[in-house]
């Protein structure tokens, strides 16, 4: 039941879920036995090139990635 509550909650878009060990007993506030479980998103990029800063001698300068495209494979176990 969690693990698919934190899968719905995720592919929702939001910020992850809170739980507790089901043995310990409800106490409302911030509590040790309360735990914030965030969804990660993570996604593969190539950087197709980079680009020197123009303005200034230590500042970042200009990539340019592109998102990798998975094969059906790579997607299906997750």
């Amino acid at each position: 039941m969690a693990r698919r509550s934190f899968r719905v909650a995720c592919d929702l878009g939001l910020e992850g879920i809170v739980a507790k060990d089901r043995e310990r007993p409800y106490r409302s506030g911030k509590r040790p036995e309360w735990l914030k479980i965030k969804c990660i998103r993570r996604d593969n990029f190539v950087f197709l090139g980079f680009e020197p800063s123009t303005c200034r001698a230590r500042s970042d300068g200009c990539c340019w990635p592109r998102q990798q495209q998975r094969s059906d494979e790579e997607g299906s176990n997750e």
